[in-house]
């Protein structure tokens, strides 16, 4: 009884080390691709309190790969006291843009102490903490 050729043997190795790099390929692309969506970040930098009117300016950062409309990030959250910031739109207007950054000025108003901010739009949601004085 004969053995598989020598080319034969080559050609199925050559088949089998096509089909391992194929899996490979699909897997790490599958794992590395890119993020599409919103990422929204309450950005410390920008973020402040009022010390007269404890109005609470609320800075907005996009880290994701998609824009949205400011008119549609919801901010909310609760003052120092436990009570509850009433929900509101984001008072700037046009688009934040992927990567970009925007403040929300006069939307919300916190009281002495920290306030727990929640920022939502898109899928996406972040909290921070302003401190007011």
């Amino acid at each position: 009884m004969k053995g598989v050729s020598t080319i034969i043997a080559t050609l199925m190795i050559l088949v089998i080390v096509l089909a391992l790099g194929g899996l490979a390929y699909t897997f790490i692309s599958g794992t590395t691709t890119q993020r599409i969506a919103v990422i929204l970040e309450v950005d410390a930098s920008i973020t402040q309190c009022d010390a007269t009117t404890d109005v609470i300016t609320i800075g907005v950062r996009n880290s994701g790969t998609s824009s949205l409309p400011l008119s549609s990030v919801i901010i909310t959250g609760a003052n120092s006291t436990g009570g509850v910031i009433p929900s509101v739109s984001c008072s700037a207007t046009g688009t934040l843009a992927a990567g970009g950054r925007a403040t929300c000025d006069n939307t919300v108003t916190g009281s002495d102490g920290n306030n727990n901010i929640i920022v939502s739009a898109g899928g996406s949601s972040a909290s921070g903490v302003v401190f007011c004085i």
